[in-house]
């Protein structure tokens, strides 16, 4: 079983946190370091991001307790324990930036937090066996995109996702989730992290293999030189990889 994770916007889920980097400082990074990413962006950027980027401190803006997940400008922030529990699983794969955080008062937290950003982007979403279709997008114009939505009930390749516990899709994925394994969700809940929409999707023993689960989207890549609205570097090596097979 693969379980989905969002967050929950709610008064006693958001203590409500800015960092001291401003959103023009954090913006004008962007823009000088753009290859290698300045923000995490909800769960993560699925890339490397270079630390001294980061922000690295915030203070609270109005009272109320602090959970171990619970969202940032553009990111998230996690507890130690929940980076710990992330540690156990995939030790080494993400990245974790500290960041000195300060209740209402001023006061520093007693505990650590860091800004979480999943390293992993992962395909896996079975298209047929999901109910998916396609459809054109029209920036950039033509380029096909799946009907994959929040309320979508997908099935996974296990094949794809043996081994792996946090990740995110690339090319068929869900704005404001992170996939987990099955195991890593027992252990969540076991440790009462909490605050989180969270579905749950079945498996199947089903090779995910590109050209059959998304080759709509591949033949158009493969039809146009790559742009900068690739999703990141990755999908760039992945087109190329797929022109070179089509001996373009």
């Amino acid at each position: 079983m693969v379980h989905s994770l969002m967050l929950k916007f709610s008064d006693y889920s958001v203590p409500d946190f800015e960092f001291d980097m401003s959103y023009d400082e954090r913006r004008a990074n962007g823009a000088r370091y753009s290859s290698v990413g300045t923000s995490a962006y909800g769960w993560g950027g699925g890339i490397w991001r270079d630390p001294d980027l980061m922000p690295k401190s915030g203070y609270q803006t109005k009272r109320g307790r602090v959970p171990d997940v619970f969202p940032m400008p553009a990111s998230n922030a996690v507890s130690q324990r929940f980076k710990d529990l992330v540690e156990e699983f995939e030790p080494g794969v993400h990245q974790f930036f500290p960041l000195a955080l300060r209740d209402k008062n001023g006061v520093p937290l007693p505990d650590p937090y860091y800004i979480f950003n999943c390293r992993t982007r992962l395909d896996a979403v079975l298209v047929a066996e999901s109910g998916l279709s396609w459809r054109s997008e029209k920036i950039p114009e033509g380029r096909p995109v799946s009907s994959m939505s929040f309320g979508s009930q997908l099935v996974f390749s296990r094949p794809a996702i043996a081994g792996h516990h946090l990740w995110f899709g690339d090319y068929l994925w869900q704005h404001g989730k992170i996939y987990v394994s099955d195991a890593f969700y027992t252990e969540l809940k076991a440790r009462k992290i909490r605050f989180f929409e969270i579905k749950q999707y079945p498996e199947l023993d089903i090779p995910w293999i590109a050209e059959e689960q998304i080759k709509p989207m591949l033949d158009w890549e493969a039809s146009h030189e790559p742009k900068a609205w690739y999703s990141n570097t990755r999908s760039k090596i992945e087109v190329h990889e797929y022109r070179a097979r089509l001996g373009l």
